[in-house]
């Protein structure tokens, strides 16, 4: 059996499970197109970071490559949950970041974490309604994301 500490010297990234202790590997992020089942993109990271934490770059090469495009529904499962992965979603990226809650999660006060970007005060009046609309229909989506369980089964496998 090979040890942690017979391979601290070598340059492998270490990712650590309270089930399995610790282990040299990868995190894949698959996108997958919804309607088709056909991958769009995927990311290798080394370890295991928290999805949460990926999301910010997970959306930057959505945008880059031009996956996401203003309005689109982004669907994520509960790793990528945070207040500010919502936020950043709509007010950054332009798309509704329908990322199912968990427990703890309060619409309430997530909503009362929206506000409109400085630098749309300096754009056109069609900014602003496009960020009331995204709100709008994020609100509309997450109070309903139950709904949406069974789109989640279809692309990420139960293992």
């Amino acid at each position: 059996m090979i040890k942690k500490a017979d391979l601290e010297d070598r340059e492998f990234k270490w990712g650590y499970s309270p089930s399995k202790g610790y282990y040299i590997g990868y995190k894949l992020t698959l996108i997958i197109d919804r309607r088709n089942r056909k991958p769009l993109l995927f990311l290798i990271h080394e370890g295991s970071p928290n999805d949460a934490k990926l999301f910010k770059e997970v959306m930057e090469e959505l945008k880059r490559r031009r996956i996401a495009r203003a309005g689109d529904v982004v669907l994520a499962d509960k790793g990528y949950y945070s207040y500010r992965n919502y936020v950043m979603a709509i007010s950054r990226f332009k798309v509704v970041p329908l990322i199912f809650p968990r427990k703890s999660f309060s619409l309430r006060r997530l909503l009362g974490m929206f506000s409109y970007p400085l630098e749309m005060f300096q754009r056109k009046s069609c900014d602003k309604l496009q960020f009331v609309r995204l709100v709008r229909e994020f609100a509309g989506l997450i109070k309903n994301w139950e709904k949406f369980k069974a789109v989640r089964s279809i692309v990420a496998p139960l293992y």
